[in-house]
């Protein structure tokens, strides 16, 4: 699937360790197993990026200093959290805003939120879409809202409309798009707050 990541090396050091395991696994020396299985567990779990090189690449990030400076203006001032919206052609930076606590309308939905999805599909005719495990794409468009099957069968993507986003109750927008503003409408106001390194931040009014 990622055959520029994947390259001979990793896939060298994949088949070598799943030809040990297996070995291992048929293997009557008990002992030596269990010693040599503990070891490849530490190895596997010491390699692990978080463990390996901390969080602190993620909470440094201005953009992510951002949104949870925002999120803890409307908390201190004893607002509730506004909703945001990852807006991007893809699912990488969709979780992104909960890590700093800002409730996200298209981070992983693990149980849809069906009263929501239920204000842009009144008539439900998507309901089979949303209503499961679902990673949602969410793209804004001055078209009718759209939701649109893609391969992967745990993913959604919707086209927008820039006025359903008050039905959404949408606050706030990341995005990788440097031209959200120029969706606005007399009914929707989308400004522009922040931007970083590629990343977007917009108020929705």
């Amino acid at each position: 699937m990622m055959p520029a990541w994947f390259g001979f090396m990793k896939f060298f050091a994949v088949a070598a360790f799943v030809s040990l395991s297996t070995f291992l696994i048929i293997s009557p020396l008990n002992n030596f197993r269990t010693i040599i299985f503990v070891l490849m567990m530490l190895l596997i779990g010491a390699t692990i990026n978080p463990i390996n090189f901390g969080v602190d690449v993620i909470f440094k990030m201005p953009v992510g200093q951002k949104i949870s400076e925002i999120v803890q203006t409307e908390v201190a001032a004893g607002e509730k959290k506004s909703l945001w919206i990852v807006e991007n052609d893809g699912v990488w930076i969709n979780d992104f805003p909960i890590m700093f606590g800002a409730p996200t309308i298209n981070s992983v939905n693990v149980y849809p939120v069906l009263d929501r999805w239920k204000k842009i599909d009144p008539d439900r005719k998507n309901f089979v879409r949303y209503n499961r495990y679902a990673n949602i794409i969410i793209t804004l468009s001055s078209e009718p809202t759209e939701f649109i099957d893609m391969e992967l069968l745990d993913h959604c993507k919707i086209k927008l409309n820039v006025g359903d986003l008050k039905k959404l109750e949408a606050g706030y927008i990341l995005s990788h798009s440097g031209d959200l503003e120029k969706f606005s409408t007399a009914a929707v106001k989308i400004i522009k707050l922040y931007e970083d390194a590629g990343s977007y931040i917009y108020k929705v009014n």
